[in-house]
């Protein structure tokens, strides 16, 4: 998804004004800046300067299965929607939100 240079500008003044990134060489970020990224799928990330990188370290806080999973989405997606309700116990297959016997 590109961002215009103008969106990339503001993200990376308002990173800098008010965040503080753990695990980060401090000099090294004020002297190259934050990167923005703009996706993910899989193991990589997309960069707003259209760069893929390999996404190596979010999997030690937050992300261990990978970028762009629809298939974990759309299981969240069922259990947070009203036809999670109707769970009785039994093991459900979930296949795109649906429901099946």
């Amino acid at each position: 998804m590109p961002l215009d240079r103008a969106t990339i500008d503001e993200l990376l003044r308002l990173d800098r004004a008010h965040v503080i990134h753990p695990i980060t060489e401090l000099r090294r970020h004020e002297e190259a800046g934050a990167q923005v990224f703009v996706g993910g799928q899989g193991i990589e990330l997309e960069r707003a300067d259209g760069w893929r990188v390999i996404d190596g370290f979010s999997g030690l806080f937050n992300i261990n299965v990978g970028h762009g999973r629809t298939e974990i989405a759309d299981a969240v997606l069922f259990f947070a929607s009203d036809l999670s309700r109707a769970i009785t116990g039994q093991a459900l297959d979930v296949n795109g939100g649906h429901y099946f016997h």
